[in-house]
């Protein structure tokens, strides 16, 4: 019994143990089918992930984004610190930073202040001013009866688009008539 332990040993020390060129080729084979038959899969399942987290991205860059430009225009202490230059851009005075001016480059699809890109991705972006009774104003001629501000804008990638709207009423406008 033990000679024969010993044979083995032997043997196996010599290599003649293991698998032959075929078997390993078959194995190889059958892995490079089984992975070609999950790649699909794998692929489909990181597609999803990339575009969740470029949606996700976007859309937290442009609610803050919102957000600081609604705080500036909140800021805005008088109807003279205003100048509506049309429905893509606006120019503003508020305490401690003149001439702050927003508008959106269609080409470039960024939003920009003070000529800085400040948000990328916008695919449309709309400003529109109404009056104290809640009617819009289309002529720019007066701004004094502007009493509050409305700005939509689309961001996103092309296949993904996230809608964003809001309003503000500067602190210092308001309707004396």
């Amino acid at each position: 019994m033990n000679d024969r332990l010993f044979k083995r040993m032997k043997s196996f020390l010599r290599g003649e143990t293991g698998f032959t060129l075929l078997e390993m080729g078959v194995v190889v084979v059958v892995m490079g089918l089984i992975i070609v038959a999950i790649l699909p899969y794998i692929k489909v399942n990181v597609l999803s992930y990339t575009t969740i987290s470029l949606g996700k991205y976007t859309t937290q860059s442009a609610r803050i984004a919102l957000s600081r430009m609604f705080a500036e225009m909140k800021m805005i202490e008088s109807w003279q610190e205003l100048d509506v230059v049309g429905d893509d851009r606006i120019r503003f005075d508020i305490p401690g930073e003149d001439n702050i001016y927003y508008y959106y480059h269609p080409l470039s699809k960024t939003l920009r202040r003070n000529n800085i890109p400040f948000l990328e991705l916008v695919q449309s972006f709309v400003i529109r001013y109404f009056r104290s009774d809640g009617s819009e104003k289309t002529s720019f001629f007066l701004h004094s009866d502007i009493w509050r501000i409305e700005i939509e804008m689309e961001v996103g990638d092309g296949e993904t688009i996230v809608v964003l709207q809001g309003q503000v009423s500067p602190r210092g406008i308001h309707y004396d008539g």
